[in-house]
């Protein structure tokens, strides 16, 4: 990925974390880092990989859009994904429209987050 990207990311053994950077704040920047994750799952195939959203602020459909084709390029490869580190509206908005159980697996500890990976 180029120096310009929309999050970070941690390597913990086997679990990738990627962190959503806190000034994607509009429309044309989610759009941005729904390509760049998607690039990202597809040149990387990380087994586990856990989306930690403590900067984020700013989340809209798109992003949500890729963070499902996201998920299911990692299952179709064997990998594992879920989601942590919400603010409570930004998790209202996943509970809100039936995201969190069904499609992702949410959780509100990180450290749960990642030790659910390893199951």
């Amino acid at each position: 990925m180029g120096e310009n990207t929309l999050f970070q990311i941690t390597q913990h053994d086997a679990l990738t974390v990627l962190y959503p950077d806190a000034s994607i704040n509009d429309r044309a920047m989610v759009n941005e880092f729904a390509d760049q994750l998607i690039s990202f799952v597809d040149e990387t195939k990380p087994a586990k990989l856990q989306i930690n959203f403590q900067y984020a602020r700013f989340f809209g459909s798109e992003a949500v859009t890729a963070l499902i084709r996201a998920q299911k390029r990692l299952e179709s490869n064997g990998g594992k994904m879920n989601l942590c580190g919400m603010s409570k509206e930004l998790r209202s908005i996943f509970r809100i429209c039936r995201l969190d159980g069904p499609v992702f697996h949410i959780y509100d500890s990180c450290r749960d987050a990642a030790a659910a990976l390893e199951e």
